[in-house]
C-alpha cells in the first residue's frame, strides 16, 4: 500500500508540473484593444495557420468593432481567414509597414511581392507608393487566386 502511495504521489506531481507549465507557455491569439498590438515574438499564434509568430516584420492584425484583435504572421493569412469571417460592422485591419516601422491601414497600404515572408505569400508593406508597389486589393485578389 505505501508503494502504491509513493507512486500516485509521484504521478499527481508529474501531472501538476505539466499543467503548471502548460499554462506559462500558452500562446496568444486574441486580444483586446481597439489599436494596433505590438506582437510578443514567439508569444504569439497566427489565427490562421496557427505558426508561432516570430518577428512583426510582415504581421498584420484585425481589429473588430468590439476591440478584439486577431494576429498574423503574414497577410496571406489575413487575406485568406477574412475570406469566410462575417462581421456586422466591417474590421479595421493593420499591417506592419518596412518603411515606417509602424502599424498602418492594410487597406491604404501599397505592397512589393516579392518578399520572403514567413508564409510565402511575398508581400511587403509600405506606407509610402513606390515602383512596382501594388494595392491592398490586388494583393488581395492574389492571394485568394493561389
Amino acid at each position: 500500500m505505501k508503494k502504491f502511495t509513493t507512486v500516485f504521489v509521484i504521478i499527481l506531481a508529474i501531472v501538476a508540473l505539466f499543467f503548471y507549465f502548460a499554462d506559462k507557455n500558452k500562446m496568444q491569439t486574441v486580444q483586446k484593444s481597439n489599436l494596433p498590438v505590438d506582437i510578443k515574438a514567439h508569444h504569439t499564434q497566427d489565427a490562421f495557420c496557427k505558426m508561432t509568430i516570430q518577428d512583426q516584420k510582415y504581421a498584420s492584425e484585425v481589429i473588430s468593432n468590439d476591440g478584439i484583435v486577431w494576429f498574423f504572421d503574414d497577410i496571406g493569412c489575413m487575406i485568406k481567414w477574412l475570406h469566410d469571417k462575417r462581421f456586422d460592422k466591417a474590421p479595421s485591419l493593420w499591417i506592419y509597414a518596412l518603411d515606417t516601422k509602424k502599424w498602418i491601414d492594410a487597406t491604404k497600404a501599397w505592397y512589393s511581392q516579392n518578399e520572403k515572408t514567413p508564409m510565402g505569400y511575398g508581400f511587403g508593406a509600405y506606407a509610402k507608393k513606390g515602383a512596382n508597389l501594388i494595392s491592398f486589393e490586388e494583393v488581395r485578389k492574389k492571394v485568394l487566386t493561389k
